[in-house]
Formats: structure tokens, C-alpha cells, sequence
């Protein structure tokens, strides 16, 4: 990217970064309002007010007085921009387990290039684990389907999908351990997964059956540690 697209990108940047603010917190642009915005985008008087022109001429601002407010096309534009914030913002929290604060700043810079699909795929994937519960927290002899799997770091993440722990497969929690590792049955077969593991895996419990209340022990095939 030359120098030019580069200052392109950061104008338009700023004048997203504006209009996502102002919905954000239902402000005008006035007084003490309007220096607490500039401040934060660490923009000068000078280039502050030009970056309110460019917005006003854009259609996207307009003035009333001496204040400043989203225009309803203005309004449709931050309201989008909003959106793809929350979202990602919600991702990396959510389903990342980032820090709010990483998560945060991850949003600030996706929300301007976030493709409508790939937001839309972000959504799914935040709608999939609303009502769904980390593994750890499944009580002995409950099942579920696995709905999401956060990425733990290290070879554990390829180890799980090595051992059929993606979303889709059904598991049945057998035992804890004092570790606070979980036994968990999958594939016919036993296996041990770590309690940070557990965390990152996140099921939809499924209702208990009186047909799965099977007094005969399952069959011990193979126990592999995670």
C-alpha cells in the first residue's frame, strides 16, 4: 500500500470512527462533547474540524446551531458500523477468550474491513454458543453436542479435532477427576480432557431421557490424556 491509500484508509477510518462514536453514546457534537471526541481520536483542532466537513459534506452530519448530529443517513452508516463492532468485539471476547480490553481494540481495527459475510459468519458463531455451557461445567452423566471449541493455544486445538471434540459431536460426561481434568465418553471410546480444555469447549446440554438411564457400565475402550 502507497503512502496515498494509506492516508485514504485513515481518513476514512476517522470519519467511521466519528460516526460510530456518536450512536455509540446517542451524543451531538457541541462544547465539551466535541473536545472529549477529538481528544480521543488524537486529531488537532485544525484536523478535527476538517474531518467534520468532509462528514457535513458527506450528508452525513448536519448542524443545528451551534451542535452537531448524525443526519438519517449518517444515522444507517454508524448504526452499521456499530454493529460490526459489537460483533467482533463480542467474538474475541466470547468465543477468543480475549481480555475485554484486547477484545476492544481488535474491534476498532476489524470493524473497518470486516466483510459482510465474514461478519455474518462471526454472528453464527456467537449465536451457536448462547445458551450453550463450557464442558467443565457439565454435572456427571450428562450429555450434549458440542457447539464451539475456542482455539486453547499450543497442539490441543488440532489434538481435540484429532479426537472428534468439533462442533456437531455428542459426548456424555462421565467423571471428574481431582485435577479437575473430566472423563468425557465420545466415539465410543474414554478419553481425559485437561479442565483449561474443558473450558474452551462448549456444549448444549441435551435433555436427560428415562431410555439413557442404562444401569450397564460403557466399555472402557481407550483413555487419552489431553
Amino acid at each position: 500500500m502507497n503512502k496515498v491509500e494509506h492516508a485514504h484508509d485513515r481518513a476514512r477510518e476517522e470519519e467511521e470512527d466519528v460516526l460510530r462514536l456518536l450512536i455509540e453514546r446517542a451524543l451531538g457534537l457541541g462544547g465539551r462533547e466535541e473536545t472529549q471526541l477529538r481528544d480521543e481520536l488524537g486529531l488537532s483542532p485544525h484536523d478535527f474540524s476538517s474531518l467534520i466537513s468532509k462528514l457535513e459534506a458527506k450528508g452525513w452530519l448536519r448542524k443545528d446551531g451551534a451542535k452537531l448530529s448524525l443526519t438519517p443517513i449518517g444515522t444507517e452508516v454508524a448504526r452499521d458500523l456499530l454493529d460490526r463492532h459489537q460483533t467482533t468485539e463480542r467474538f474475541f471476547n466470547e468465543i477468543l477468550g480475549e481480555p475485554p480490553a484486547v477484545a476492544h481494540a481488535a474491534a476498532e481495527k476489524l470493524e473497518h474491513v470486516i466483510s459482510r459475510r465474514a461478519l455474518e459468519e462471526l454472528k453464527e458463531s456467537l449465536a451457536r454458543t448462547r445458551g450453550a455451557t463450557p464442558l467443565i461445567e457439565l454435572s456427571p452423566g450428562e450429555t450434549g453436542t458440542v457447539v464451539a471449541v475456542k482455539d486453547p493455544g499450543g497442539r490441543s486445538f488440532s489434538r481435540l479435532m484429532g479426537m472428534g471434540l468439533s462442533p456437531g459431536a455428542r459426548l456424555k460426561l462421565i467423571s471428574r477427576l481431582p485435577n479437575e481434568a473430566v472423563i468425557v465418553e465420545i466415539n465410543g471410546g474414554k478419553s481425559a480432557v485437561a479442565a483449561e480444555i474443558a473450558r474452551a469447549i462448549f456444549v448444549r446440554k441435551e435433555p436427560e431421557h428415562e431410555d439413557d438411564r442404562s444401569s450397564r457400565p460403557t466399555q472402557l475402550r481407550q483413555v487419552h490424556p489431553i
